[in-house]
C-alpha cells in the first residue's frame, strides 16, 4: 500500500500541484453487525475524512476526473473497551455533468459563464480500495489490532460554485458503500453475542466540501493577455 501511495503523491506532484483539490468529509456510519457483536447501541457514528486529489477532464465532453488520495479515523469508548476505526485510502472519483454535457469545453468547471447551475450540478461515481487498520483496547496494554484491505465504491451529487478563476468551492454529498469488511480481533466481542462471523457491510452518508485550486488556468489567461 504503501508504494500506491508515494506513487500517487508523486502523480500528484507532477504538475507542480496545478490542479488540486482539497476535501473535508463528515460521515455517519452504519455498522449494524458490528454493533451487535460488541454490544454497543452504535459503533463509529460519527467520522471524518480529509482528503487530496488532482483534477483533469475530457477535452470535448463535461466528464472530470479527480483521483483522491483520502484518511479517515473514528473511534467510540464504552466503560469495557475503546473501538478505533482508521483508513487510508485511493478512489478513483468521477463526475458528470450532465446539464452540460457537451458545453464550456474551453474553460473551467467553475466558469461563472451561463447558469450557475446548469453548469456546476454533477452525478458523482468512484470505485475505491483501502487499507484498513481496527483495534480493541480493552486494558493496559491490551490492544488486538487487525489490518486488512476493504474495497468498495461511492455515489453522489454536487455543485461547483466559482470565487473566481484560481479558486472553487465544492459541496457535495455521497453515499459510500464497503462490503464484506472484516474485523477477526472482534472474536472475544462477538462471543459475547454468540456470533461465527466477523464479516459485515459498512455504509457511510457523506456530507463533504471541496476546495478546488485552478493557478495553471491563471497563468495560462496570463499568458496570453487574457487577463
Amino acid at each position: 500500500m504503501k508504494s500506491f501511495v508515494i506513487g500517487f503523491l508523486l502523480f500528484l506532484a507532477y504538475p507542480c500541484f496545478s490542479q488540486l483539490g482539497i476535501h473535508s468529509r463528515y460521515q455517519r456510519i452504519n455498522a449494524e453487525l458490528w454493533n451487535m457483536w460488541t454490544n454497543e447501541e452504535q459503533l463509529f457514528t460519527n467520522g471524518y475524512e480529509i482528503g487530496l486529489d488532482y483534477w483533469f477532464r475530457l477535452k470535448n465532453y463535461r466528464i472530470e476526473f479527480l483521483p483522491e488520495i483520502y484518511a479517515f479515523r473514528s473511534t467510540t469508548s464504552s466503560e469495557r473497551s475503546t473501538f478505533r476505526f482508521s483508513s487510508l485510502g485511493l478512489a478513483a472519483n468521477a463526475h458528470f455533468y450532465i446539464l452540460d454535457f457537451i458545453g464550456d469545453c474551453d474553460c473551467p468547471t467553475f466558469s461563472k459563464d451561463g447558469n450557475l447551475f446548469t453548469k456546476g450540478f454533477y452525478l458523482s461515481i468512484a470505485p475505491l480500495l483501502e487499507y484498513q487498520n481496527k483495534q480493541v483496547i480493552s486494558g493496559d496494554p491490551m490492544i488486538a489490532d487487525f489490518q486488512n484491505f476493504g474495497y468498495g465504491a461511492t455515489i453522489g451529487a454536487g455543485v461547483d460554485f466559482g470565487v473566481n478563476d484560481l479558486i472553487t468551492i465544492t459541496p457535495y454529498v455521497r453515499f459510500k458503500f464497503l462490503p464484506g469488511s472484516k474485523w477477526d480481533t472482534l472474536a472475544l466481542e462477538r462471543a459475547v453475542a454468540g456470533q461465527d462471523e466477523t464479516v459485515t457491510s459498512l455504509s457511510f452518508f457523506q456530507f463533504g466540501l471541496r476546495l478546488g485550486f485552478r493557478p495553471d488556468y491563471v497563468r495560462e489567461q496570463n499568458k496570453y493577455g487574457f487577463r
